[in-house]
């Protein structure tokens, strides 16, 4: 079954699911002055639809660059709290445990404990002042 414009996409219920009514107004306003088809004209012969092997036809290109898009004001977004929240994984990464060393789950716990106790214990020396 081919794909109409007048159906609505998964953009469409993603922006209803993300904000509603003001989302939905950000993306007509983006509809008046980005001028979509002009963007998607170079795109069109690496982008293949492959219907007829048997498969299910894609998502028109123009929105398919719209989801990309959205999806990099997304990841901008929320780039600086995951930077925060996995600073702490890499440094126990980067310090050994990237893989677990023990058998059961009480002494890995334990192990992962201390390899927290120490990343503490090391950013509360950086967040005081002490070189260490």
């Amino acid at each position: 079954m081919e794909r109409t414009s007048n159906q609505p996409t998964f953009l469409d219920s993603l922006t209803s699911d993300l904000g509603g009514r003001r989302t939905a107004e950000f993306f007509h306003k983006c509809d008046k002055m980005i001028p979509w088809n002009e963007l998607a004209e170079p795109l069109k012969d690496m982008y293949r639809n492959n219907t007829n092997r048997g498969r299910a036809s894609n998502y028109p290109l123009v929105i398919m660059i719209k989801c990309l898009m959205l999806q990099k004001w997304h990841n901008r977004l929320v780039a600086g709290i995951r930077a925060v929240v996995e600073h702490p994984f890499a440094w126990m990464k980067n310090s050994g445990y990237g893989r677990t060393r023990y058998r059961g789950i009480r002494r890995n716990a334990l192990d992962f404990g201390l390899h927290v106790i120490a990343y503490n214990w090391k950013r509360s020396f950086s967040l005081a002042g002490i070189v260490s």
